[in-house]
């Protein structure tokens, strides 16, 4: 039987994340993951604070992102973007990345690997 899953606003549990590549005022919901039955994608909230950053690192799949509110700096492959609200990223397997929020609001993106 087809395993599923709806997620409502109640339901999302951020946790803070720390890791070795120096994260800091980050914060993920995972919405949908292999612990769902999800076996290819892995969904989650993310949002990083105010002066918050992700040191550079890098994954062994695709990893796409979603801004859905604020605005931050993507850095992929040494090259700097600055994503608002409604912009769309990309990011192949193993290729560096890292982000941070200068501003003073909060940056709200799905995440999507």
């Amino acid at each position: 039987m087809p395993s599923y899953r709806v997620v409502r606003e109640t339901d999302h549990q951020f946790n803070a994340i720390e890791s070795p590549a120096g994260s800091k005022g980050l914060w993920v919901a995972t919405l949908i993951s292999e612990k769902d039955g999800s076996h290819h994608v892995e969904v989650s909230l993310s949002e990083l604070e105010p002066g918050g950053q992700v040191g550079g690192h890098l994954h062994p799949f695709e990893e796409s992102v979603y801004v859905l509110s604020g605005s931050a700096l993507l850095s992929i492959d040494g090259r700097r973007y600055a994503l608002r609200t409604d912009d769309f990223g990309f990011v192949p397997v193993s290729t560096p990345h890292a982000w941070s929020n200068p501003n003073d609001e909060p940056v709200r993106w799905y995440r999507i690997r």
